[in-house]
């Protein structure tokens, strides 16, 4: 498994996806950046965790980021014709798939850390720049725990994604369910129903606004595992073409 981890981490490197993975998160840092210079105050890093990044990250960047991540993802294998390749060699079909899994997952966590890293980055430079030095604690123990409870309750639509990212050739299949389960968090949210509280893409959202409810983090684990069995099965009796 190290050794078709270390595979996938190289594929990576040699695709957009991993320019996507690195410039995604990098909003939050100039949101951050630019706040002293319009408010004429020092931050409070509170404020920068709690209102310039975390809620613009689940709401809005991460779903999109995702969908447009499997996309690039997916096609990896698909746009190099190299699957023939790969399913020959002598290797247990649902161990690539589980490490492509353990990746996706791995990318969607990187990604989380980075928007908040970006931001504190982005405020601390303002803040040098400007004299007005962000105040306040800054909890990392916390928000490492943040970052992973953020990536568990995301687990639920980054699966699924990954599985039509794989399943289907076409760059745009993940893109549109991706952005169309994104758009259709927005709504649920607007409606403010709570009835939808177990749709994959609001999940992260709920989480957000309330980041002590564990139930948001166990539902996106369980989905997503599920979801990533699930896709296991399929896609080791499915011909990749």
């Amino acid at each position: 498994m190290i050794a078709l981890l270390t595979a996938e981490i190289r594929k990576l490197r040699g695709s957009l996806a991993l320019s996507f993975m690195l410039l995604s998160p990098a909003l939050p840092g100039l949101l951050s950046f630019i706040a002293p210079f319009n408010m004429g105050r020092p931050l409070i890093w509170a404020e920068v965790i709690g209102l310039m990044t975390l809620p613009i990250w689940v709401s809005f960047l991460l779903p999109m980021a995702v969908a447009g991540l499997a996309g690039l993802f997916g096609q990896i294998e698909y746009r190099t014709r190299a699957w023939d390749h790969i399913l020959a060699l002598p290797i247990a079909r649902w161990k690539l798939y589980l490490a492509k899994a353990v990746m996706m997952t791995a990318i969607v966590t990187v990604m989380t850390a980075l928007a908040f890293l970006f931001a504190i980055a982005g405020a601390g430079l303002a803040g040098l720049l400007t004299g007005l030095i962000p105040e306040g604690p800054l909890p990392w123990d916390r928000l490492a725990l943040l970052v992973i409870r953020i990536a568990g309750s995301a687990l639920f639509f980054v699966a699924i994604l990954t599985w039509i990212a794989l399943r289907f050739s076409a760059f745009l299949v993940p893109v549109a369910v991706g952005i169309g389960g994104a758009m259709m968090s927005v709504v649920l949210l607007i409606v403010q129903t709570d009835k939808a509280n177990w749709f994959p893409w609001v999940l992260p959202t709920l989480l957000g606004r309330l980041p002590d409810q564990d139930w948001y983090v166990w539902l996106g684990l369980v989905g997503g595992l599920v979801v990533f069995a699930a896709m296991i099965l399929d896609l080791s009796r499915h011909e990749m073409r």
